[in-house]
């Protein structure tokens, strides 16, 4: 004769033995020990600043010679900029000599920020004529220096027909 009773501890009883089985002291130690050794490599990349400041300082020149090409070609006139190389220094002007310098987008002279420990690889000074045409003959080539006089970001190059920078 079978029973109709359920065996002794219900039904669930093998079930609830396995669903309060939690994780063990080691496989938390061991999660902890991983987390700390990944936080420490990814500390140590993210402390010095200075690689993220010269990509920074590349892209402002960049960018900052692109609308200074752009601002000669929407007002029909000449456009100089001055680039000097340490402290780097960037100054867009509607005169050679400077006295009447264009201000940023966001309406300040300074066109360069961060520059802090940085230098450029050369000075240069040209300007974009009203088509927006270099004024130098042969291409504009620059690179932004760490303090310790390694080249951080790729060449700066500006075409000398073209104007394009990259």
């Amino acid at each position: 004769m079978t029973s109709d009773r359920p065996p002794s501890g219900g039904l669930c009883a093998g079930a609830a033995r396995h669903a309060q089985r939690g994780f063990t002291i080691v496989e938390l130690v061991v999660v902890m020990l991983v987390l700390a050794v990944v936080t420490a490599i990814g500390m140590s990349r993210f402390a010095d600043r200075e690689p993220f400041a010269a990509q920074g300082l590349a892209d402002q020149i960049v960018s900052g010679l692109r609308l200074a090409q752009a601002t000669a070609t929407a007002r029909r006139d000449t456009v100089h900029v001055v680039l000097a190389a340490d402290p780097p220094s960037m100054s867009v002007c509607l005169d050679a000599a400077c006295t009447q310098p264009l201000r940023t987008p966001g309406g300040d002279l300074q066109w360069l920020a961060e520059t802090q420990g940085l230098r450029l690889s050369a000075s240069a000074a040209f300007s974009f004529d009203a088509a927006g045409v270099p004024s130098p003959a042969s291409a504009v080539t620059l690179q932004v220096q760490t303090s310790d006089g390694a080249f951080a970001t790729p060449t700066i190059t500006m075409e000398p027909v073209s104007g394009h920078v990259h």
